[in-house]
C-alpha cells in the first residue's frame, strides 16, 4: 500500500507517454513509437513475457474538411470525423437530435446538424446526405471520434452550432459541406506482459487501451487508464506472493471498434477457461466521478459495494454491457 501511495511513476510515465507520443493514432507513427515505450516499462518493471502483439483493423489517415453557409461569405471552423467517407455534399440543414426525430423529419438530400452521433445511421437510411456533429458543451474545440462510412461527416463547435441554429430560426439555411479521409488497412499492437504468480494458471486480466484521437494527448482517454494498470502490475510484483497470475495488456484500435481487444480474445480464446476476472480501465484520473460496470454480473454488486464501504469512496456501479 505504502508503494501505491507513495509512488509517482504512473504519472511521471502518463507525462511522457503524452508528451513524447501525443495521441498516438492507432496505426500512426505516434502509435507505434507508444507501443515501444509502454513495452520498456514492462521490461524495466521485470513483467514475463513482454511483447507487442500484431493486429490489421480498418483504419483511416484525416484531411481536410469545410463546412460553408451558402448565399454568404460565411464559413464554420470543422473538424474531418475519422473513417468518414470522403466528398462535396449540399443541401439543407436540418436539426435532428435523437433517432426519434428522424421520424418527424423528411430528410432526403437533407444535411444533418446533431450533439451526438447516435442517429447518424438512422438519418442516413431516411436519406440524409451529410452529418454535422455539434459539440454537445461550450467552451471547447470541434469533437472527435469515429463514424460509420455512410456520408461525408464533420464537427463543429457547440457555439457555431447554436449559431446555425439562430440563423434557422429566421429560414431555411443550407451548406456547403466537405470532407477528405484516406481509409486503409493499417497495422496496431497490443503490448502484452504477465506478473507470475503461485497458483494452478489461472490468470486475471488488466487491461487499458493507450491509442487516443489526432487533436489531442489523449491522457484521460485512456492514457491514464494503461499507465494505471501497468502501475498495478509493476506493485504487485513487488509484493509477490500471488495466488494467481496477472496479465497487463495495453489494447490499441479501441477508438476505431475495440479491434484491439478483439484481436486479443481470438488469439488467446484457448486460455480464456483459465481466465478468472478481468478488469478494464477506461477514461480514469479525470474529472468526472468514476463508475464500475459489472456487466450484469449481479454477484459483484455485494464485492463492490463491501469495497466502497472500507475504503469510504462514493464509487457507484451499474448492471450494462460495457465496452
Amino acid at each position: 500500500m505504502k508503494e501505491a501511495y507513495s509512488s509517482g511513476r504512473a504519472m511521471d510515465n502518463l507525462t511522457t507517454l503524452c508528451d513524447e507520443y501525443g495521441g498516438r493514432f492507432a496505426g500512426s507513427d505516434e502509435n507505434r513509437e507508444a507501443a515501444e515505450y509502454v513495452l520498456s516499462l514492462y521490461e524495466e518493471y521485470g513483467f514475463d513475457d513482454p511483447h507487442l502483439e500484431q493486429f490489421s483493423f480498418p483504419g483511416c489517415r484525416v484531411g481536410e474538411s469545410s463546412l460553408t453557409i451558402k448565399g454568404s461569405n460565411r464559413w464554420i471552423q470543422t473538424l474531418t470525423l475519422p473513417m468518414t467517407p470522403s466528398g462535396v455534399v449540399e443541401g439543407e440543414l436540418v436539426v435532428v437530435e435523437t433517432g426519434l426525430d428522424v421520424e418527424t423529419h423528411d430528410l432526403e438530400g437533407k444535411i444533418v446538424l446533431g450533439t451526438n452521433r447516435l442517429p447518424l445511421s438512422a438519418c442516413v437510411k431516411a436519406g440524409a446526405s451529410g452529418f454535422v456533429w455539434m459539440h454537445p458543451y461550450p467552451m471547447m474545440g470541434p469533437p472527435t471520434g469515429v463514424v460509420p462510412q455512410l456520408v461525408p461527416s464533420v464537427s463543429i463547435r457547440h457555439e457555431d452550432g447554436l449559431l446555425l441554429k439562430r440563423l434557422m430560426d429566421k429560414g431555411r439555411v443550407s451548406v456547403r459541406l466537405m470532407a477528405e479521409c484516406d481509409v486503409f488497412e493499417r497495422e496496431s499492437w497490443n503490448i502484452c506482459g504477465e506478473v507470475k504468480g503461485e497458483g494452478d494458471g489461472g490468470y486475471v486480466l488488466l487491461g487499458g487501451h493507450y491509442d487516443g484521437h489526432e487533436i489531442a494527448q489523449a491522457a484521460f482517454d485512456c492514457g491514464a487508464a494503461c499507465m494505471a494498470v501497468t502501475e498495478m502490475g509493476r506493485v504487485l510484483d513487488i509484493c509477490g506472493g500471488l495466488e494467481g497470475d496477472v496479465r497487463v495488456v495495453c489494447f490499441s484500435a479501441e477508438e476505431f471498434g475495440f479491434y484491439g481487444s478483439k484481436n486479443y480474445a481470438v488469439r488467446h480464446m484457448d486460455e480464456r477457461k483459465d481466465m478468472r476476472f478481468t478488469y478494464q480501465l477506461d477514461c480514469n484520473g479525470g474529472f468526472m466521478p468514476q463508475m464500475v460496470t459489472v456487466d450484469y454480473w449481479s454477484q459483484l454488486e455485494n464485492f463492490y459495494g463491501e469495497l466502497r464501504n472500507d475504503l469510504g469512496l462514493k464509487l457507484p456501479f451499474d448492471q450494462r454491457l460495457g465496452p
